[in-house]
């Protein structure tokens, strides 16, 4: 009678050992989780990220079929002088643009080519396949347990190419590092050393370089200023903004998917305005106003960004916003970064398997975040108005951890009225070790220059000099100044006002 009570038990277990299998298969990519992987050998770490969609089947086989979130990699340089930057959105990711799983672990990653790369970590050790084209062979080394990220050991398969190259297999957590498959499905393609660094999802391992988590990642005493200027027809400033944020407090939402933030906000705005601009032309706007206020900002507010993969563009007829790597550098004490641009379709198409994206030919843009700090970087471009507005971060603290140099919007609040230049030129743009400043004068009257640097610091003066009517031209020594983004503050006190130009200072 007690073995009544076993079968029904033992039924369930049988039922359940399948189901159990097929959790535990060799996948090396799963559905809904986001990979980072840092490119090795790179100047600045490179780190991307990607995603499979979810899984398809095959019709009349026991197949499934996933597919690979595009790539966009920096294209060629462009003539256009605001942002000559562009992209090149790529069918192809890492590992080709599908992932075919069959029966018993064999594994077909395809390229947009029609070329395939095969891998097969279950099979015997030692046993040779054809692995992808040029005669590329595989075999499988070793099967062990091994550390995996997060902490942990996980199964671990070890396939050699025939070509000396090694990669390494994770039954949990997929590709855990080796040579980047794209390069054997097309010869254009440079091979990566990559190492899985993260996995993010409801299910991940590590922490994510990139995404709203990772740039808005704040903590109650972190500070972050911010520079902007907006200029007009490629030279004249038509006005600038300084701000500040404080974080006062961070609160994690019950479910623990949201992070609220309470910001302390102080911002100072200086139009310049530009005599016989028409209104909503150029610079039209003129005077100050200074804002101090608390604010609150939760991930939901920045969630809508896309940062994972490559872009957000759904038709070949459309724009959208793209994604590019994270990389790190000497700023920001080699905090990642990555950048986003505003594209749209251009008609070039230098590849096969890619399109080309270029900034929108009236208005775009393109952001920079920092893991951490937010927006670094913010630029937009009007062609109709032939407009730009740009942003740095110039300076932060978090914790410890200070970065650039900090200004005080208190020493800023005292400005001067100040009307854009007119006549006056400064080239050439940008300059080297002289600056040339042209400018008319009405009438006799006495001059003086001052040159700022991006935090408003003045750098340079000229002492206020006599000077006599007509056409004028002076040469300032910029030899010593480091490169960067300066304003030309030209005082003319027989007129009462002050012309401003915008100078940048070549490497």
């Amino acid at each position: 009678m007690k073995n009544a009570y076993y079968l029904p038990a033992l039924a369930a277990l049988l039922a359940a050992a399948p189901a159990a299998r097929a959790q535990q298969a060799w996948q090396p990519f799963r559905a809904g989780l986001i990979y980072q992987y840092t490119e090795a050998g790179t100047p600045g770490d490179t780190t991307h990220t990607l995603q499979v969609g979810p899984g398809l089947a095959v019709a009349g086989t026991a197949d499934t079929l996933y597919r690979f979130n595009r790539r966009a990699p920096k294209g060629s340089r462009q003539g256009n002088s605001n942002n000559p930057r562009d992209y090149q959105l790529r069918a192809d990711n890492l590992f080709g643009s599908t992932l075919r799983m069959q029966p018993r672990a064999v594994f077909t990653f395809a390229a947009a080519n029609g070329r395939s790369v095969v891998l097969r970590p279950r099979t015997a050790l030692g046993q040779n396949w054809n692995a992808g084209p040029n005669g590329l062979t595989a075999h499988v080394m070793s099967r062990s347990l091994a550390p995996v990220p997060g902490g942990g050991t996980d199964s671990v398969a070890a396939i050699m190419f025939s070509d000396g190259q090694m990669l390494t297999l994770s039954k949990r957590h997929g590709l855990l590092d080796g040579p980047s498959l794209d390069s054997y499905l097309n010869g254009r393609n440079r091979r990566r050393t990559l190492a899985l660094t993260a996995l993010g999802g409801r299910n991940g391992a590590g922490a994510l370089l990139v995404g709203p988590r990772a740039a808005y990642n704040f903590q109650p005493g972190d500070l972050f200023q911010r520079y902007g200027v907006s200029t007009y027809s490629g030279s004249t400033i038509c006005s600038e903004h300084w701000s500040q944020d404080s974080i006062l407090s961070r609160t994690l939402s019950r479910t623990g998917d949201t992070v609220i933030y309470s910001i302390r906000t102080r911002s100072l705005y200086r139009g310049y305005g530009r005599a016989g601009t028409p209104g909503g032309m150029g610079c039209s706007a003129t005077g100050s106003s200074y804002l101090a206020t608390t604010i609150t900002m939760s991930y939901s507010d920045v969630a809508t960004t896309p940062v994972y993969g490559a872009s957000s563009l759904t038709s070949t007829l459309s724009g959208g916003e793209v994604s590019g790597p994270a990389s790190r550098s000497s700023r920001f004490l080699r905090r990642a970064e990555w950048e986003q641009l505003f594209c749209s379709i251009g008609t070039s198409n230098p590849d096969a398997d890619s399109l080309r994206l270029l900034p929108p030919f009236d208005l775009g843009g393109s952001t920079r975040y920092g893991a951490g700090l937010g927006r670094t970087r913010r630029i937009t471009w009007d062609g109709i108005n032939n407009s730009v507005d740009e942003e740095n971060l110039v300076a932060y603290r978090k914790g410890p951890e200070v970065w650039g140099t900090f200004f005080s919007i208190r020493q800023l609040l005292a400005v001067r009225a100040t009307k854009a230049a007119a006549s006056t030129t400064a080239f050439p743009q940008p300059c080297g070790a002289d600056l040339t400043v042209t400018f008319d004068l009405a009438r006799p009257q006495p001059v003086r220059l001052a040159l700022r640097d991006a935090l408003g610091r003045t750098v340079f003066t000229r002492p206020a000099t006599a000077l006599a009517a007509g056409n004028q031209r002076l040469v300032l020594d910029t030899q010593l100044l480091p490169a960067g983004l300066y304003t030309l503050h030209l005082e003319l006190a027989g007129e009462g006002r002050t012309e401003v130009l915008k100078v940048v200072k070549a490497e």
